[in-house]
């Protein structure tokens, strides 16, 4: 086990700047009873950001570049956003978390008269894709949106009366440990993140990550994804909160 502990300043993540051929990746979607979902929005984070929707028998195509990790944040009208880690080139099937009630999840589609916000990291000023945002109206009734390649997050149908939105880091459960605290002007929230890399793997490994100073009875869904070491033997992290956390290989 070696734990790491992240303090700013932090070395910046190691980026591929080559653009390998993309390969059309399917994901196939399921409810927590094994039925085929429609309609339901799966985004890739990594190595490029990227969407589509399922169709009736939960079939998704994406355009993914490359070979090696992926991951992936699927959401559909009725249930709770999920994460799951695959591999370009290898089937992907994700399963749903059991359905919440009072829960309304919207694409990041655009709609005029709807509340939009950008995330932005705080100190570069860049826009910070697939984060997770929420906002809650009256009734325990919830909108849910997520940021696109530029950071944009934009909202349907959200209650006059909602407040501000809560934002999560990408790819990870919207619990309390990947909250990104955000300070909010106007329609842009500056977050502050730690983005880094852990190195020395063998490519094609898993590593498991977990963040080690969770809020307060969040200590189960302080686990982050599991990821595979990249050809270069790395696992990139990106947009996390500040905090301490600890790998195993």
């Amino acid at each position: 086990m070696e734990e790491l502990t992240w303090d700013p300043p932090l070395r910046p993540a190691v980026e591929d700047i080559t653009r390998p051929q993309s390969l059309s990746h399917e994901v196939v979607v399921i409810s927590p009873e094994g039925e085929p979902v429609d309609g339901c929005t799966v985004v890739a984070l990594e190595p490029a950001w990227t969407s589509s929707r399922t169709d009736a028998e939960g079939r998704s195509r994406l355009r993914l570049h490359g070979a090696g990790p992926v991951r992936f944040l699927a959401w559909a009208p009725g249930f709770s956003v999920t994460t799951h880690a695959g591999v370009i080139g290898e089937p992907t099937k994700i399963k749903l978390e059991t359905k919440i009630q009072g829960v309304i999840l919207h694409p990041a589609e655009v709609a005029e008269s709807s509340p939009s916000f950008i995330i932005r990291e705080r100190l570069t000023g860049a826009g910070i894709p697939g984060c997770v945002l929420f906002i809650d109206g009256p009734e325990n009734q919830r909108s849910v949106a997520i940021s696109d390649q530029d950071g944009l997050a934009e909202f349907v149908g959200v209650p006059k009366s909602a407040g501000v939105p809560r934002i999560y880091a990408p790819g990870m459960l919207p619990t309390p440990s990947w909250e990104l605290p955000a300070l909010i002007d106007g329609n842009v929230a500056h977050v502050r993140t730690a983005q880094s890399v852990l190195d020395g793997l063998q490519p094609g490994d898993f590593s498991v990550g977990k963040r080690i100073d969770t809020p307060s009875g969040d200590s189960q869904a302080s686990t982050m994804p599991l990821q595979r070491a990249n050809a270069q033997g790395q696992v990139l992290f990106q947009s996390l909160p500040l905090g301490r956390y600890e790998f195993s290989i």
